[in-house]
């Protein structure tokens, strides 16, 4: 079977390769008698600020599994909305306040607790529709019905502590 590129480029190809492989070779410091053939110094530096990203990323992964987890529990009707709103709080809180989005009440101009209930609310309609559940639009219309009802007199919904 004929190569569509053609022998000159296989050819050309490893030629490279091999050249590579004896600069390579060429480069390293020859060891002395007696001495451990090694490479000479380190393959890589630790970075302080590598346990500091590691440490981020890790924070951001359990804040966001926290938050599947209640909104799963909420769509499987085990945990009422203020419920979930209050576990993305402390979803939220667990996270170091520098790593934090610069966003909240004042950014929305909602309360804590309809922004977390609304967040609670987003997040249901993405996994409804990834799932592609055929009753997404009832299980939105209630829990906005129930976003709703928490009202106080006064507009506006308290998270229990």
């Amino acid at each position: 079977m004929p190569v569509p590129w053609g022998r000159g480029a296989l050819v050309g190809l490893l030629a490279a390769g091999t050249g590579l492989i004896c600069f390579a070779v060429a480069s390293r410091r020859m060891p002395v008698a007696g001495e451990p053939a090694v490479w000479p110094g380190p393959l890589w530096e630790p970075d302080p600020a590598d346990d500091e990203r590691d440490r981020h990323r890790r924070a951001i992964v359990q804040r966001n599994l926290s938050k599947e987890e209640a909104t799963r529990e909420l769509l499987a009707g085990r945990l009422p909305l203020l419920q979930a709103a209050a576990r993305f709080r402390a979803a939220d809180a667990a996270v170091p306040a520098q790593w934090r989005f610069a966003r909240g009440a004042q950014a929305s101009g909602l309360g804590e607790g309809e922004r977390l209930c609304r967040e609670v609310i987003a997040r249901a309609r993405v996994w409804l529709a990834s799932e592609g559940s055929p009753q997404a639009a009832d299980v939105l219309a209630r829990l906005e019905a129930e976003l709703e009802r928490l009202r106080d007199k006064d507009g506006t919904i308290r998270l229990p502590d």
